[in-house]
């Protein structure tokens, strides 16, 4: 991740080694982003077939394309948009390009790590992870994956789900947005009111655990942060 991948227009100054001048980067430059990769899609399937979809490959398959395609997608977005260091370096003798190079995705998978292996729970959570990895570039799509999957889990093997506070057993991670309270002047007035409290929902609070607790339509009956799937 860099900064650049988000915001190209931008004057960056980049370190470099002791007493070299660093590099600067004041040039600007199309952005590149990427939205419903063919990564995304082939991980939803993965995810699919492990829920029980009639689907021609096996999960093992779509996983790991899944994972290929989403370090390829990465590595091309780092070279359109022009990363620094990504294909030179200052040092050839000492350093190293951030490009992708032959055989390391093969190497990736070769891990045992990222084997698709134990129960049907454990399958699925290395499934999300590769969805929560992926969406790094995307914040607001990474945490809808993260509230829908309950990934990662609390006590995970894999990816741990790391506390926000010394007492998290008793802090509410929100998982909607304040709406706000509908003024009386809204030529709208009647219509929101009633589709707020068809809906549960309080308004004009930001109170976490209210906003915990009272969830948007698709995202009831979905697990609670760090719990891990339901299927």
């Amino acid at each position: 991740m860099n900064r650049e991948m988000l915001q190209g227009q931008k004057d960056y100054t980049f370190p470099d080694a002791p007493g070299v001048s660093a590099t600067i980067d004041d040039q600007d430059r199309a952005w590149y982003g990427l939205h419903y990769s063919s990564a995304e899609v082939a991980l939803y399937l993965a995810e699919l077939k492990l829920l029980g979809a009639n689907l021609p490959g096996s999960a093992e398959s779509y996983y790991q394309e899944g994972i290929r395609l989403s370090v390829q997608e990465y590595d091309k977005l780092a070279s359109l948009n022009q990363i620094p260091y990504y294909s030179s370096v200052y040092d050839k003798e000492f350093e190293k390009t951030i490009k992708l190079e032959d055989g390391e995705i093969d190497a990736l998978l070769a891990n045992e790590k990222y084997k698709l292996t134990g129960s049907t729970k454990e399958q699925l959570e290395k499934v999300y992870i590769q969805q929560y990895v992926h969406f790094l570039l995307f914040p607001n799509e990474q945490f809808v994956q993260v509230r829908r999957s309950g990934v990662p889990m609390k006590d995970s093997k894999v990816l741990a789900w790391e506390n926000f506070t010394d007492d998290d057993a008793n802090f509410q991670i929100p998982r909607r947005w304040t709406i706000n309270t509908p003024l009386q002047s809204d030529l709208m007035y009647n219509i929101k009111k009633t589709a707020y409290e068809a809906q549960g929902f309080t308004t004009g609070t930001q109170d976490p655990a209210t906003l915990n607790r009272e969830r948007v339509w698709y995202d009831k009956g979905a697990p609670n942060f760090g719990e891990g799937p339901n299927f």
